[in-house]
């Protein structure tokens, strides 16, 4: 369970909070949750859509861990942020100072925990630091007493839902008129809700696979979930590439190990760790010290972990799903890139570039400022026949500012004919009224093809799944290894059109790194981006 602290708390952890809440700058972090403190939390909590009862539980060390900055060298090398990391990984000073010796003891970090080793504070390392950070062994009732996962433990990403969260637990969830709720036994369908929240569509929770098991019949009269959900979840959704269902603990860890998930049905078989009757979860790692992890929708938001030989005792099937993935390193059959660029590519040789190319992002404007290379770039790829559309970076801090930087970029874009116009939403001021805003003024100038790339780390905060459907495409960026090849990258973990997957790709007739691009096989296609349907 994650460690909360509230109101006479003390030490590094709330230091962490302070810092990364905003409360204190670089190296003024007190470490004492004072009455003050427990105002700005409220305050924080309220900006953030959550409860603001100031105690930082697991719900807001979630949500402080998906707001964090990305930290590394170069990029902020003095901040609040990085002396939080400092603090978090141990053995360093907390100067805030992110040198050479942080961007070691991360790495080192990252390559004991699995992730991908780059020395680069993201989204996933935070989540990471913070749970790692904050979790404590549970006791079990089996008298096991799990490892730190220190040992190179593989562990996938994967939504946590609680059935009792205050937003669906008194939901009905039954075929009749008993008042079973999905708090009280909806953890079949919630199970199931976080592989298809992690796989298909972020935007899916345990009230939309509570209604799909009952209206299908997969609830059984005894107010359990039938096994029969499963296969068939498989077979409505197409998104997955392949199902199984074993009792072999031996083959969910085969299956873990190729990024699946899995819903299990358990048992009492080992004095009621996970339940004193049935009971499903969802595994999603496991350790070379013999654990299990997964994600239990009756406890805590932090993965609990089992030792194999007692989880096999109480598993009595395992539903394992693969995510389906159609992207390749190519954007298309010729092997071609599709890259943006901007006025820090500087001097490119068209020609050189043209047929290793298949498609261009080019950046028209920077907040309502030209950028100064546009016009040079798009005369030169209109003269050799290179297809491309155009983005504009947003500083939008209201709804005027954003419709001026929409208005800016038809008139720097509208001679050269683009494919298509984006919104580039990276920055912590823009909200999801100026991002509406600015797609909104777009429409009312005729553009007809507007995209919007959306930060990952970003995605969330903005609320962006709400005004999705003004934009024609989604296009997020996220790297993992960040080698330049799709083989280092991770996956988006939302629903997108084109993911940015390096920033230290290359092609030829540019000097130096460039973004690559590629199609995600789950939306429009290479044709559509090129004007087609």
């Amino acid at each position: 369970m994650l460690t909360t602290i509230k109101q006479g708390s003390n030490g590094n952890m709330v230091k962490v909070a302070q810092y990364l809440t905003g409360f204190a700058a670089r190296k003024k972090a007190l470490g004492n949750f004072n009455a003050n403190f427990v105002s700005h939390v409220c305050a924080w909590q309220r900006k953030h859509g959550l409860t603001a009862d100031g105690v930082i539980g697991p719900k807001t060390w979630a949500k402080i861990a998906e707001e964090a900055p990305t930290c590394s060298t170069g990029r902020n090398r003095k901040s609040a942020a990085t002396c939080a990391v400092q603090l978090l990984i141990g053995k360093l000073s907390a100067d805030g100072i992110f040198g050479n010796l942080t961007k070691k003891a991360v790495a080192a970090y990252q390559s004991a925990k699995a992730l991908t080793v780059d020395g680069i504070v993201g989204t996933d390392t935070w989540a990471a630091l913070i749970v790692g950070a904050a979790v404590i062994d549970e006791p079990t009732n089996a008298g096991t007493k799990p490892t730190t996962g220190d040992n190179g433990p593989t562990i996938n990403r994967c939504v946590h839902y609680l059935q009792w969260d205050s937003r669906w637990k008194n939901k009905k969830y039954s075929t009749h008129t008993s008042s079973q709720t999905i708090g009280n036994s909806g953890c079949g369908p919630s199970a199931m809700a976080q592989i298809m929240a992690t796989f298909i569509d972020p935007a899916i929770t345990p009230v939309e696979m509570c209604a799909l098991a009952v209206e299908n019949g997969y609830r059984t009269q005894n107010n359990g979930t039938a096994w029969g959900f499963y296969p068939f979840v498989f077979k409505k959704y197409a998104s997955f590439a392949k199902y199984v269902a074993t009792s072999s603990v031996e083959t969910l860890k085969a299956a873990l190990s190729q990024g699946a998930l899995a819903v299990c049905s358990m048992n009492n078989g080992d004095n009621g760790f996970w339940t004193k009757g049935g009971h499903f979860v969802t595994a999603i790692g496991y350790d070379a010290a013999g654990y299990i992890y997964a994600n239990d929708p009756n406890k805590s938001a932090a993965p609990r972990k089992q030792l194999a030989v007692k989880f096999a005792k109480c598993m009595k099937q395992a539903f394992i799903f693969w995510p389906k993935t159609k992207v390749t390193d190519s954007a298309d059959e010729g092997g071609k890139a599709i890259i943006d660029i901007s006025k820090w590519q500087g001097d490119i040789d068209f020609d050189k570039m043209k047929d290793d190319v298949a498609l261009v992002i080019v950046r028209a404007s920077c907040g309502s400022d030209k950028d100064p290379r546009f016009e040079s770039y798009a005369r030169a790829m209109t003269e050799r026949g290179i297809p491309f559309g155009v983005y504009g970076y947003s500083y939008a801090g209201d709804v005027a500012k954003a419709k001026d930087e929409a208005q800016k970029i038809i008139q720097y874009a509208i001679p050269f004919k683009p494919l298509f116009y984006v919104i580039d939403a990276e920055e912590s001021k823009l909200t999801q009224e100026t991002i509406a805003a600015y797609a909104k003024a777009l429409k009312a100038q005729g553009v007809n093809r507007i995209g919007c790339y959306v930060a990952h780390n970003r995605y969330k905060s903005y609320g962006y799944d709400g005004i999705r459907n003004l934009f024609d495409f989604t296009w997020i960026p996220r790297y993992g290894r960040n080698d330049g090849t799709i083989g280092g990258a991770t996956m988006p973990g939302y629903p997108c059109d084109l993911w940015q997957y390096t920033s230290t790709g290359s092609v030829p007739g540019i000097q130096g790194n460039v973004d690559k691009n590629t199609v995600t096989g789950t939306g429009k296609d290479l044709k559509w981006f090129l004007g087609g349907d």
